[in-house]
C-alpha cells in the first residue's frame, strides 16, 4: 500500500486526527517507525526496520521497539505464511552498514546487466 496525500498535508487522512485510527495501514499503526529492507535467504525472511524521520511528533509518538518488531513480524508471517521462520530486527549500526551493502551490490547488479545487454 502506498499513502498520498495529495497535496493535502503530510496524510490524506488527517483532520485534527486520525479519521481511519481503527483500520488504518500497518504503515500508520508503525510510524514513526519505517520498514527498510525485506528479503529471503536460506528458507528465512529478514526485515529491518528503522526510525529516522523529519516529523517533529516523532519523539512523542514512537511506540516500544518490541511492539514495532511484532507488527512486522505479524505482517510477515501473514505474507509469507505461518510456517515461515521471521527475523526482524532494528536498523542500526553494522546491521544498517550490512543491508546498505547489499542494496548498493544489488543495484549494481541491474546496471551492469543492462549495460551489458
Amino acid at each position: 500500500y502506498r499513502l498520498s496525500s495529495n497535496g493535502r498535508g503530510p496524510c490524506p487522512n488527517w483532520d485534527m486526527g486520525c479519521a481511519i485510527h481503527a483500520d488504518r495501514p500497518m504503515d500508520c499503526a508503525l510510524y514513526p517507525y519505517t520498514i527498510g529492507n525485506i528479503f529471503e535467504e536460506k528458507g528465512k525472511v529478514y526485515a529491518t526496520y528503522h526510525s529516522r524521520t523529519d516529523c517533529p511528533l516523532s519523539a512523542e509518538i514512537i511506540q516500544p521497539r518490541q511492539q514495532a518488531e511484532q507488527l512486522i513480524h505479524d505482517f510477515l508471517k501473514r505474507t509469507y505464511g505461518e510456517e515461515t521462520e521471521v527475523v526482524v530486527r532494528h536498523d542500526e549500526g553494522a546491521a544498517r552498514l550490512y543491508h546498505l551493502a547489499r542494496r548498493a551490490a544489488a543495484k549494481s547488479v541491474k546496471i551492469l546487466s543492462s549495460v551489458t545487454r
